[in-house]
């Protein structure tokens, strides 16, 4: 699969508009800075139980040149999302959360 660059990345690059990028994006760090290398990038990061994960999603964000990071403090466990359950939603492939 050809990697096609995300629309509001570039929407946000091209009028100088904050881009903040959740912990659980389909579209990898990486990617978004490689995409919009001029942006201005946040990280909204969840802090996870394993410590190591959460300082390497740090360490990743840092490394590609995001320049604050956003935690959420009010997200201890995901809520249960009955719509979601009751259509058995799951992300289409090859779409996967970004961890």
């Amino acid at each position: 699969m050809t990697y096609r660059k995300p629309g509001g990345i570039l929407a946000a690059a091209n009028t100088n508009t904050l881009m903040i990028c959740s912990t659980i994006a389909t579209t990898s760090l990486e990617d978004i800075a490689e995409s919009a290398p001029t942006g201005i990038r946040w990280f909204q990061l969840y802090i996870y139980k394993d410590r190591q994960a959460t300082i390497e999603l740090v360490r990743r964000a840092e490394l590609a040149k995001y320049t604050a990071i956003v935690v959420t403090v009010d997200t201890p466990v995901l809520g249960n999302r009955r719509a979601n359950a009751r259509s058995a939603f799951t992300l289409p492939a090859p779409l996967k959360y970004n961890r």
